[in-house]
């Protein structure tokens, strides 16, 4: 029993030097705050997944309720991109009912796109010069683009789609990508 004792006034003797008590006192506050640590760490996991399955759920609705009219907006836009007079053979209404789509549907990126060029296309046709016309392309292949990425998830290059397009391509290749550039400080 005295053993015991001996052993109880040792660790008190040794609790009262002060290196024992700094060290105690400084893994003290180390663990508190670990613990305090690791409690918003999980708290701000928590809200991330959450949010996250907010996300998902709301790309998993879309792509149910409305995966048909998605594939034939991007379908649409792919052969407006691509065909030469596919937007021409379209009366103003049809195209209207796609770019309103194209906004439903649409990501963030793709409605800026949307709505700069509609501002563009509100230009009086006595002010429009040729780069009108180069400017309404440019447009329309960032749309386009902008769309399957939307859609798809893969990234399309606007000027590659440009360049499928145009025959004369090379020649304008300068104004085109500055014209690009211009567009994507203004959106």
């Amino acid at each position: 029993m005295d053993w015991i004792i001996s052993v109880f006034d040792w660790l008190n003797n040794l609790f009262k030097l002060p290196i024992i008590q700094s060290i105690l006192g400084s893994g003290i506050v180390a663990m508190i705050f670990s613990i305090v640590i690791k409690h918003n760490l999980m708290k701000n996991i928590e809200v991330l997944k959450f949010n996250n399955s907010k996300d998902l759920q709301a790309e998993a609705f879309y792509k149910e309720v409305a995966g048909k009219e998605m594939s034939e907006l991007l379908i649409w836009w792919s052969k407006t991109v691509l065909e030469k007079d596919f937007v021409s053979s379209k009366s103003d209404d049809e195209i209207q009912q796609k770019l309103q789509q194209t906004f439903i549907y649409g990501g963030e990126r793709t409605v800026k796109l949307i709505t700069a060029y509609q501002q563009h296309n509100y230009i009086p046709p006595e002010k429009r010069n040729e780069d009108f016309n180069y400017k309404s392309m440019a447009y329309i292949s960032m749309i386009g683009s902008s769309v399957k990425k939307d859609y798809t998830n893969q990234v399309s290059d606007p000027l590659s789609l440009l360049e499928f397009k145009l025959s004369d391509f090379k020649g304008s290749k300068g104004k085109f990508k500055k014209i690009v550039n211009d567009i994507e400080r203004e959106i």
